[in-house]
């Protein structure tokens, strides 16, 4: 699997804005995420924290699709319409 970093991230009022980057060094991609406070709150039941629930939904989609499918800048309560298991791995223990 592509590694995941998270190279920021910003609060705001109603969640977090992250900057995520895939893949290798010398090909990386980067994404514009943004999870809503109490979209996390609601899945997570505060398990883990905003940054791990952000790796876990990266983990998810690259076991479903490759990077470069993936949408560059997006909420993360978007995948529940494209994938329906989504919520229910997020509220697991493992995506």
């Amino acid at each position: 699997m592509d590694a995941i970093q998270i190279d920021k991230k910003e609060e705001t009022a109603d969640g977090w804005r992250f900057v995520v980057e895939v893949g290798p060094d010398f090909n990386k991609i980067g994404f514009s995420v943004f999870l809503d406070k109490d979209y996390w709150s609601e899945l997570t039941q505060g398990r883990y924290s905003p940054d791990e629930f952000v790796m876990r939904s990266f983990r998810f989609l690259l076991q479903r699709e490759p990077r470069t499918s993936i949408m560059r800048s997006f909420h993360l309560r978007d995948i529940q319409r494209h994938f329906s298991t989504y919520e229910e791995k997020m509220r697991g223990a493992n995506p």
